[in-house]
């Protein structure tokens, strides 16, 4: 992992110190509403990210420029949060980590919400609610936590059935983390996280058996959570990739016209077309 600190060491004060103003969203609420912000959600290997790309590229063809924002690019917590993993640490640890690291996200790149691209954001707060609970969270900690994150204009959550999302991830040849395997997951709100296995933290386990068991619990949750919110857009991707991804452009076009990709209408064909393009869709942290 690549570290870039240029934190001064303990007894060292530069002459310019700290080496920004503060940043406080509270101070503007419309830096909460932010017009130009949608997220998408889903559970591993229900093609997500594919289809954010995609849909930034079509965008990129009709002449708006999107960005594409990765969960957890913060300067501040970005190490934190894999030592936290590392060290196996306890959840509200691992899940204030990621709020932290949304706060900063946004602190950091607060003029994105101000300029006229579109910013699809791959993973979000929901992602963060549902890791927590089921590791034992309660939806009302994580919930007032929201509160102070950006709300997405509209959150789009990628929804695919669990086994063929399993068969995928095992498909791509890639290993199982202990992480996906649900290695951390428990029964309910409050209840405590006991290792049973200490085998399932090693490399070499199978660790394809929890696997879908962990898509299934974390899909079941995710539509759970949703289902409180209003601006949520289920968008099938069980089928042709394409299908979801006019379902997506349709949802964002109608939602706002004057500051989303809005363009000719077209059809299913034409946007599959599109998404063969080289649109510069440009991914990164904010």
């Amino acid at each position: 992992m690549r570290i870039d600190d240029d934190t001064p060491p303990p007894g060292s004060v530069p002459e310019i110190y700290p080496k920004r103003p503060p940043v406080n969203f509270l101070s503007d609420p419309a830096s909460l509403n932010p017009p130009n912000l949608f997220a998408f959600e889903g559970i591993d290997g229900a093609g997500k990210s594919q289809v954010i790309r995609d849909v930034a590229r079509v965008c990129a063809a009709r002449g708006r420029e999107a960005s594409v924002l990765k969960l957890g690019r913060s300067e501040v917590t970005g190490y934190a949060l894999e030592r936290a993993k590392w060290l196996n640490s306890n959840p509200l640890t691992i899940n204030l980590l990621n709020w932290i690291g949304i706060y900063e996200q946004f602190a950091e790149g607060q003029a994105q919400l101000d300029s006229g691209a579109l910013l699809f954001l791959d993973r979000y707060v929901l992602t963060i609610r549902v890791r927590g609970l089921l590791e034992g969270i309660p939806r009302s900690f994580t919930a007032e936590l929201e509160h102070y994150a950006p709300r997405p204009r509209l959150m789009f959550l990628i929804d695919c059935d669990p086994e063929l999302c399993a068969r995928r991830i095992i498909g791509s040849g890639r290993p199982i983390t202990y992480f996906e395997a649900g290695s951390r997951i428990v029964d309910g709100e409050h209840v405590p996280m006991i290792e049973t296995d200490p085998g399932a933290r090693r490399a070499s386990s199978d660790r394809t058996p929890g696997l879908l068991a962990h898509l299934t619990r974390m899909r079941a949750a995710m539509l759970e959570l949703a289902a409180g919110y209003d601006n949520v857009v289920i968008v099938d991707n069980a089928g042709p990739r394409e299908d979801a991804v006019g379902t997506i452009i349709e949802a964002i076009e109608n939602e706002n016209p004057a500051s989303t990709c809005a363009g000719e209408p077209r059809g299913i064909r034409e946007f599959a077309e599109s998404m063969a393009c080289d649109g510069p869709a440009r991914e990164e942290g904010i």
